[in-house]
Parts: structure tokens; C-alpha cells; sequence
């Protein structure tokens, strides 16, 4: 895990390996969590954006493979991220198995619940690991993956 200081703020940044992500993802708990998590570590989605994620928005973008179609934070164009194809199935079948439609969020939680659970796993490492720097880790972070 590296870290660095915020120029402006208290804190650090944080970089997760993949070895991270997975232990991230180990202490998640429930599905729900994990796919919050693998939105925000491998799409780069912002909490916020995380509990926007409907299912009818993961399409097969062709060559490219699957993608998410989300609307840009400035303006109202829509742009085509990279989803891993793990990662869409996962989305598809706990949409299938929670009994979410195409068209409803798929992490029907608030944003301040999704940051929640990121300062919980990261209490848990914290603990289990005895490496004080999963205490900096936040929802953010997630994107520097």
C-alpha cells in the first residue's frame, strides 16, 4: 500500500494493490458491499456515483468489450466506461438475485452508507493487519486502484 500526505488537508492518499483490493473485498461481508467496492476499484466510480449504477446501464460496447454508460459530471453527455466482464456479470446476476429491475439502482443505499462501509473494512484491516495505513483509506481512494 503506498501512501502520501494531502497538501491542503489531514490525511493521506491511498494506492491499493490488487492483493489490497482483495483483502478489501474478503472483509466486505455481503455481496452488495463488494460490488460497491469493485464499482469504485476497478470503474472508478465516486460513492456517489456508486449508488447510481442500474443495471441496464452495463452493454456490450462491442470490441471494447462490456461497458457502463454513465452520464459525465459536467453536462448531460453520456460517456462508456470500461467494466470487466467479471465485474458485469457480477452486476447482472445480483440485479438477477436481488430482484432489482434494469432500471433501478443497484446499490440502493445512500452515499454516506457506502462511505460507511469502507471505514469499516478498513478498521477491520486495520486490526487484523496491524498496518496502521488502512486507517486512511476512504471510498475515494478506491479510484487510484
Amino acid at each position: 500500500m503506498m501512501t502520501e500526505e494531502y497538501d491542503d488537508k489531514n490525511g493521506r492518499r491511498v494506492w491499493l494493490s490488487c492483493d489490497e483490493v482483495e483483502a478489501l473485498l474478503d472483509v466486505a461481508g455481503d455481496p452488495l458491499r463488494k460490488v460497491a467496492f469493485r464499482l469504485g476499484a476497478e470503474v472508478g466510480r465516486r460513492s456517489h456515483e456508486v449508488v447510481d449504477v442500474r443495471p441496464e446501464e452495463v452493454v456490450d460496447g462491442g470490441e471494447a468489450g462490456k461497458v457502463l454508460v454513465v452520464a459525465e459530471a459536467k453536462g448531460e453527455k453520456l460517456r462508456e466506461v470500461p467494466i470487466p466482464d467479471a465485474l458485469a456479470d457480477t452486476v447482472d446476476a445480483a440485479a438477477s438475485f436481488g430482484g432489482v429491475n434494469d432500471d433501478e439502482v443497484l446499490v440502493d443505499r445512500s452515499t454516506r452508507s457506502v462511505r460507511n462501509w469502507v471505514e469499516d473494512a478498513r478498521e477491520e484491516l486495520a486490526a487484523e493487519t496491524s498496518e496502521a495505513r488502512w486507517e486512511y483509506l476512504t471510498f475515494h481512494d478506491l479510484r487510484r486502484t
